[in-house]
């Protein structure tokens, strides 16, 4: 665009001939004169001897920016990338000193991110406690099991009889006084697995303390098995999609805390959960995640699961 074409003090307030005469003799683009006479606009003016070194600073810049011809601009830009990659993936392994979860890291996550991917590989929350949870081990392992996908392998051991066509589910107390540390009598907690079990896979159970016993409506062999492959995918406590918590003490803002470590992101159904320090530090790796969080009704976001 020609001088002719452009009168940049009849376009701005406070831009001067001077200041015109100044940055039309410079041998920046059109685009870069346009910011200097705007920024001169914004300050309301600026003397001759300002716009000078503004013109001067802005030269600099633009000279330390160009690439020279025939320069590999492309492989420049990949060694840029690809170096640090390689720089994280020799941390794969060692990721916040979390040697017991498994997560993507290195190069492929990198492309992970490139690629914009919905759903990672190995997804992982990092979940800050509040208040008691994040100092005391006992409350924050009550957040462990809200989170934690527990499954019946993890609660006791599971038997066939196929001459009576049962399976027999042999729960072990302890585990089950671990995993519901506010209820006092295991056999209530059986109970709530036994109501679970017929509900998932409407069948009637027989409880004796915390042994449970269910078949199918006629004897089948098949049925029989098949009842215990849907058992193993039943969910009794916990978030589907998080298969493990890891929890550790660290030093964080607030001093040393709790912090938990997970396999598998599940963001909304985690912020609702007592003890859960939200909406505040928790952290996905998950855009979906995140992603449906955010797109939930506010009325949502604020309830807290207990």
């Amino acid at each position: 665009m020609s001088q002719t074409q452009y009168n940049p003090t009849e376009t701005y307030e406070f831009v001067d001939e001077d200041t015109e005469l100044l940055v039309e003799d410079s041998d920046l683009p059109r685009r870069l004169k346009n910011n200097i006479y705007g920024t001169v606009d914004e300050r309301g003016g600026l003397g001759a001897e300002d716009v000078e070194e503004l013109i001067s600073a802005v030269e600099a810049k633009y000279t330390d920016s160009r690439v020279d011809p025939l320069d590999p601009v492309g492989t420049v830009s990949a060694q840029s990338i690809g170096e640090p990659g390689t720089q994280m993936t020799m941390n794969t392994f060692h990721y916040a000193g979390v040697a017991e979860i498994d997560v993507t890291q290195g190069l492929p996550r990198l492309i992970e991110l490139v690629d914009a991917r919905k759903t990672p590989d190995t997804p992982m929350m990092t979940v800050h406690l509040e208040d008691e949870y994040a100092t005391d081990r006992e409350r924050a392992h009550e957040v462990v099991w809200k989170i934690e996908a527990t499954k019946i392998l993890a609660l006791g051991d599971i038997s066939t009889n196929v001459a009576d066509m049962l399976v027999q589910i042999d729960l072990n107390p302890d585990t089950l006084a671990e995993r519901w540390p506010t209820v006092e009598d295991t056999g209530a907690v059986a109970e709530e697995i036994a109501s679970t079990i017929e509900s998932s896979l409407g069948v009637d159970t027989r409880q004796s303390g915390t042994v449970i016993e269910f078949g199918p409506e006629e004897p089948s062999y098949r049925d029989l098995l098949q009842l215990v492959e849907d058992l193993r995918e039943i969910v009794f406590k916990g978030i589907e999609d998080v298969s493990r918590v890891v929890i550790r003490k660290e030093e964080t803002d607030n001093g040393e805390e709790f912090v938990l470590y997970t396999e598998g992101s599940a963001l909304g159904d985690v912020l609702d959960i007592e003890g859960v320090d939200a909406p505040g530090r928790p952290v996905t790796t998950s855009t979906r995640s995140t992603a449906n969080w955010v797109s939930r009704p506010p009325a949502r976001r604020s309830s807290r699961r207990r």
